[in-house]
């Protein structure tokens, strides 16, 4: 079964709204949702930020496919650590990273 993955309107910036949901299943869109809000800047294959020009260690997050592909990493580098985003330039939030925890931890 193929979960599909959009960007919905909807504020993730309350840290609460993300960590209520806790007992509900993680929902792809709202994985999508943060990576573009917190990490697309820098992590695409156009990046907009004022810095890199070119994605980090050429790790894109533009398409479903390239979550599915990084979803560890992404674990490792967001969750497990607070190392991205960089210095939290996109202001990540504690509930983002736990939401992206669950997802990363979903099978």
């Amino acid at each position: 079964r193929q979960r599909q993955m959009c960007i919905r309107d909807s504020s993730l910036s309350a840290e609460g709204s993300l960590l209520a949901e806790g007992s509900r299943p993680v929902d792809d869109s709202q994985v999508m949702e943060i990576i573009v809000k917190r990490c697309v800047s820098c992590h695409s294959r156009t990046p907009t930020d004022d810095i890199f020009v070119v994605a980090p260690m050429g790790v894109v997050f533009d398409e479903p496919d390239d979550l599915r592909q990084w979803k560890v990493r992404i674990g490792a580098r967001s969750v497990d650590s607070t190392g991205m985003p960089l210095m939290n330039k996109t202001q990540m939030t504690r509930g983002e990273r736990e939401y992206l925890g669950r997802w990363v931890g979903e099978t």
